[in-house]
């Protein structure tokens, strides 16, 4: 199988499991929010701050937690927050958009073009959306490994590594 398709069916798997990570919790969230008072909506627009609320306040809250009590009740808290968010799903009245939907398949294609490697006769293309990540990676890792100025183990043969993932 060629690297495109490859990662085509990576990112559809990714696509199906991300509503656990996000929409969903987010979902239980804006329900929480709705016993309250402060969130009556429905169908897409819950969907839209839903997903908002997934991204914008559950790595802060997922962060605090595993502080406290660790990784492993936060996973069980996401699970949970994944089912109680299709519990208020089922509740909300849904109507076909075409719009959205429109959208999300067209913002789905573009993340596959921008993040896909090409395969060629050539050779193959990898993303630089892609390269450019793991170069921020690296970069950020190496600053939080050596502080300033930075350092490369690979390159000053001087410098051993003090990361547990390499090897010495």
């Amino acid at each position: 199988m060629n690297e495109f398709w490859h990662d085509t069916a990576d990112l559809a798997i990714a696509t199906a499991i991300a509503p656990l990570l996000a929409p969903l919790p987010g979902l239980a969230l804006l329900g929480l929010g709705e016993r309250f008072g402060w969130a009556r909506r429905g169908g897409w627009d819950s969907a839209a701050i839903a997903s908002l609320l997934g991204i914008a306040i559950l790595p802060a809250l997922d962060a605090l937690l595993c502080r406290i009590v660790g990784i492993g009740p936060v996973a069980i808290l996401h699970l949970l927050g994944g089912l109680c968010g299709m519990a208020y799903a089922t509740r909300l009245r849904w109507r076909f958009a075409p719009g959205y939907c429109a959208v999300a398949l067209l913002w789905w294609l573009l993340v596959l073009i921008s993040a896909a490697d090409i395969g060629t006769s050539h050779g193959l293309n990898q993303s630089l959306v892609v390269v450019d990540l793991v170069k921020h990676a690296a970069v950020t890792e190496a600053l939080v490994r050596d502080g300033l100025p930075l350092t490369d183990p690979e390159i000053d043969p001087r410098i051993r590594p003090t990361s547990p993932s390499r090897s010495q």
